[in-house]
């Protein structure tokens, strides 16, 4: 059963996480400004500025500070710091227990992918999929991301989604999970994937070449994922062109994946790296309808 967070309110305590990549604290300052300028109060992680290598610190402060905002009466909810790597590394350490006793509001992106999956593996908890504070909300805002952002988190709305090109024809409801493709593919054998039946998958991903799109999504194939699905929607994919005179398209290649899974297919869903972009509850109910090119939310993803 999916466990729906409380919806974020003015004058309300957003934590800030950085469960990924280190990143320079002049980056996060930007957007913690503008959230403060917005009427929230901010409460950044006490390890959100600690660097490991390529990562915001060691595993375990990372953990931690997931675990202490989780845990704060006076957080209402939790926006992660930045992508990048580290995520995966978290996901063993975590106490779910304790996250399924004080649910919130959880805003992340890219890298979070893992982290997000594997609380609604865990926990039942809907959360939203589209921003970061370091990349999306500092001094150069996309008008269009940061109403999507808004209104995910105080409404737990997103879309109706219209003009989506149709790959296979049809319509289905169910569970919208998915995120960045390359995490979904990390997550597969793992203890942190939730069962993906019936479910509408959203998928998107940055800078890989198409023959590894084409790769990652033969993969779910083979693992008999893409089989369990309802329905896909298949966003941006950030960066992924052909070669120079090449004849097909990206395009081309998510098609040749997935058009005869006997299941509603579309592309072209705005949710990805790019800078205007849809923010997706995942875990929400959803109706796709492959024929009309419309993807639809058919409940509220906050309380």
């Amino acid at each position: 059963m999916a466990l729906k967070p409380e919806r974020l309110r003015p004058g309300d305590v957003i934590g800030i996480a950085a469960p990924a990549g280190a990143f320079k604290k002049e980056r996060l300052q930007p957007g913690i400004a503008y959230l403060e300028r917005a009427g929230y109060r901010v409460r950044v992680g006490a390890h959100a500025h600690d660097r490991k290598r390529y990562m915001a610190g060691e595993d375990e402060a990372r953990a931690e500070d997931l675990h202490a905002l989780f845990a704060d009466p006076e957080v209402r909810a939790i926006f992660a710091a930045r992508g990048g790597y580290g995520t995966t590394r978290l996901l063993d350490l975590l106490d779910y227990g304790l996250i399924r006793r004080s649910p919130k509001v959880f805003l992340g992106f890219s890298d979070t992918t893992a982290l997000q999956l594997a609380l609604y593996r865990h926990v039942g908890l809907i959360t939203c999929s589209g921003i970061t504070v370091c990349a999306d909300l500092g001094r150069e805002r996309e008008a269009f991301t940061e109403a999507a952002m808004w209104r995910a988190v105080c409404e737990g709305g997103a879309g109706p989604f219209e003009g989506l090109r149709p790959i296979a024809g049809g319509a289905a409801e169910g569970r919208l999970l998915g995120g960045c493709l390359s995490l979904v593919c990390a997550l597969q054998g793992t203890a942190h994937l939730p069962a993906f039946d019936g479910a509408i998958l959203a998928l998107e991903d940055v800078d890989e070449a198409p023959y590894r799109i084409d790769r990652m999504l033969t993969h779910l194939r083979q693992t008999g994922l893409l089989r369990q699905v309802a329905g896909i929607a298949l966003g941006h994919f950030e960066g992924a062109r052909p070669e120079e005179g090449a004849d097909w398209t990206v395009e081309d290649v998510l098609a040749d994946r997935t058009a005869d899974l006997d299941i509603p297919v579309v592309c072209g869903l705005p949710y990805g790296h790019q800078r205007r972009r849809a923010v997706l509850p995942l875990g929400a109910r959803a109706r796709l309808d492959a024929d009309a090119g419309r993807l639809e939310l058919l409940e509220s993803a906050v309380a």
